[in-house]
């Protein structure tokens, strides 16, 4: 196994001779990585989904299919040793609402009022052209401490306004801008796609901000914090993908957007995704036990 730190601070590359070598390791090995580097990639993992499901169990609890129905993702089982875990299929032809096109800096799942920002996998399988589509994380733990004096004194002032992205102007929900992690404790900022009138853009995860009480539209507000931070190096990472890579990254702490993906749109390129849901060290325990007893192929 060998091991390249993406930054000194935060991210892991992971590579194996042999991809079932990942489970040589104790699931706890893994979790404590994730909550130790935040992200970590595993390349070129050519293996089977239930090699993947149990790699994503060694991090939490996988969702099953009533979770994803929250999340309005597609779903397929996996049975390993007669248990069913759950996977969710993306592509451009699956996913109507993204298709092709570029995704702006955003973070998954920030409304669930159980469990919200889980962890998240993505293991590409497909990829027709890996010079489009490149991922990138935004790290807005880490950028805390790294904006200007201005820009920290006004984070006390300022609450999000969230709302669902599957359906504006509802599930409305009001937060500080600074959320705490539920295990590492940890702050990082509320940053999200948000609405921007000028680009017609209405159905953003941030639907407004608040200042001193007083609403506003987003941009003014959060573009000075999203401008800052992504012109850090040191807070950026940018994947470009090889098929079968898998990454697992903690949704706390960052925001991701993606490029648009440049090829003809006949073809696919095809990713499975899980969400996991962080748990506490005691829940953690029986979770580990319990993967330990399923077999890889």
């Amino acid at each position: 196994m060998k091991q390249t730190l993406i930054n000194d601070k935060w991210g892991t590359i992971v590579e194996f001779d042999n991809p079932l070598d990942v489970f040589k390791q104790t699931p706890g090995y893994w979790r404590d990585m994730m909550y130790a580097r935040q992200l970590i990639v595993f390349k070129r993992m050519k293996f089977t989904k239930a090699n993947y499901a149990k790699l994503c169990a060694s991090f939490g609890r996988l969702w099953g299919e009533q979770d994803y129905q929250y999340s309005h993702e597609k779903t397929e089982p996996v049975i390993v040793k007669n248990f069913k875990f759950v996977i969710s299929p993306i592509s451009n032809k699956i996913s109507g609402k993204l298709g092709m096109n570029e995704m702006k800096w955003h973070s998954d799942i920030p409304n669930k009022l159980d469990k919200p920002f889980p962890m998240r996998s993505i293991w590409m399988v497909n990829n027709p052209h890996p010079d489009s589509g490149l991922t990138s994380w935004l790290n807005i733990e880490h950028g805390i401490n790294c904006l200007p004096t201005e820009l920290k004194e006004q984070i006390p002032n300022i609450k999000i306004i969230q709302q669902s992205w599957w359906k504006k102007d509802s599930d409305i929900q009001e937060h500080d801008f600074i959320k705490i992690h539920p295990i590492t404790k940890l702050p990082s900022l509320r940053l999200n796609f948000f609405c921007d009138t000028e680009r017609n853009i209405n159905d953003a995860w941030i639907k407004s901000v608040k200042v001193h009480g007083e609403e506003q539209i987003p941009k003014p507000v959060l573009g000075p914090y999203l401008k800052n931070l992504q012109e850090q190096k040191e807070l950026v990472y940018t994947h470009k993908w090889d098929e079968f890579d898998i990454i697992i990254y903690d949704n706390w702490p960052f925001v991701h957007n993606r490029t648009k993906l440049e090829f003809d749109s006949d073809l696919e390129r095809l990713m499975y995704r899980t969400n996991i849901d962080h748990l506490s060290n005691d829940d953690y325990v029986a979770q580990a036990r319990f993967v330990l007893t399923l077999p890889y192929e």
